[in-house]
């Protein structure tokens, strides 16, 4: 059982529609090798049901007869047996009964190539007629040339993010990855609305599609559209339970909403989820204080700390809660200790000058806002 479950990548595709599959995949290998046009770097394979399914008979009688040609060649001419069965031994992992939930990828074929390049001069060389002189010289020398040129040419789909992508859709319609990849680029340069169109044509391609919901509920939250951000959000988290960081987005937009009560459901979810989140535990205390539950906010920040010991930002916040508690000897340890971390945080100094007020040492108050000022003139408070 140990070995099965090492020995494939998904559940989701059985071994036997993975291999009747990969019959069909060897022969687009075999012809991006023989004719390398049409390349893409996210091909958009459908997973065959059974051997009968479409043309997964034919590919494998052919695949058989180059297997065949392989074996009988052991003797006679050697070159060829090893050049076919490198071929299929190198792509063995990859395409065989190992499921994995992409059945193409054409960076798979760079080390079978090899069997090809290694065969393709020797037959020119070994069966061209002997009178045929230079020939093989001069066929070889304008295949590595065709092959330079077209290089140069896909390296004009390769300059940018966009391109590349938009070069897969063109090829792919079909490929849900390929226009949430799009929505991506567009996202990182804050063209949400562009965005949000290419995240809507993913998910109506993959409907489960969890990733490209968080990240459409990212573009719609930036347009101010946070109802129909959350329920975003509760799509992904619905496809993708344990997706953190969308019960995170979430929480975002319940405290832009003022909701805060949904605000700390939604942290505590993302933090059960997720310990290690560098914002979750932070938040979480901030929103305990909105509501005036110091204690729960002071345990937030504690286990926040557990995982980031000198962030500032937590080291701050943990020194309110104890001011929010009375706890101000304590208080004022915690904002000393965020500017030994950060000695130009103006806002520690700003908290410490607070507790100093309240405890009416005024001098020290004084001081610590001056500091403030110092650092940030234009703090107001």
């Amino acid at each position: 059982e140990e070995l099965s479950s090492i020995t494939q990548e998904t559940k989701a595709i059985s071994r036997w529609e993975y291999l009747c599959t990969q019959f069909t995949v060897i022969v687009k290998y075999i012809r991006l090798l023989l004719l390398p046009a049409g390349q893409n770097i996210d091909h958009h394979i459908i997973f065959k049901k059974g051997f009968w399914d479409g043309a997964a008979p034919v590919c494998f009688m052919l695949l058989a007869g180059l297997a065949a040609w392989g074996a009988l060649n052991f003797r006679k001419n050697p070159v060829i047996t090893i050049s076919v069965f490198w071929f299929f031994i190198t792509l063995s992992i990859e395409s065989s009964f190992i499921p994995i939930r992409d059945a193409m990828f054409e960076h798979r074929l760079y080390l079978p190539m090899f069997g090809f390049a290694f065969l393709l001069p020797y037959l020119f060389f070994r069966y061209l007629p002997v009178r045929a002189g230079k020939l093989p010289v001069l066929l070889l020398i304008l295949i590595v040339t065709a092959l330079a040129a077209t290089t140069y040419l896909r390296n004009e789909t390769w300059k940018d993010t966009l391109t590349l992508w938009t070069d897969v859709v063109e090829k792919s319609p079909l490929n849900a990855r390929g226009h949430y990849n799009i929505g991506q680029v567009y996202l990182n340069r804050g063209d949400h609305q562009e965005a949000l169109r290419w995240y809507e044509k993913a998910v109506k391609l993959k409907p489960e599609y969890a990733q490209a919901y968080n990240n459409r509920g990212i573009s719609l939250a930036a347009m101010g559209r946070l109802e129909e951000a959350i329920d975003s959000y509760r799509q992904a988290v619905l496809y993708k339970p344990d997706h953190a960081q969308a019960y995170y987005n979430m929480s975002l937009s319940h405290q832009k909403q003022g909701n805060t009560r949904d605000e700390i459901t939604a942290l505590l979810e993302t933090t059960g989820l997720d310990p290690k989140h560098p914002d979750a535990f932070n938040n979480l205390g901030a929103a305990y204080m909105a509501v005036g539950e110091s204690a729960k906010a002071l345990e937030a920040y504690r286990k926040g700390l557990e995982t980031q010991p000198r962030k500032p930002g937590l080291l701050i916040n943990l020194g309110s809660a104890h001011s929010s508690l009375g706890n101000n000897v304590e208080a004022i340890s915690w904002f000393n200790k965020a500017l030994e971390v950060d000695p130009g945080n103006a806002r520690a100094y700003y908290n410490l000058g607070n507790v100093y007020s309240d405890e009416g040492k005024m001098e020290q108050a004084i001081e610590a806002y001056h500091r403030a000022i110092e650092l940030d003139p234009g703090y107001i408070d």
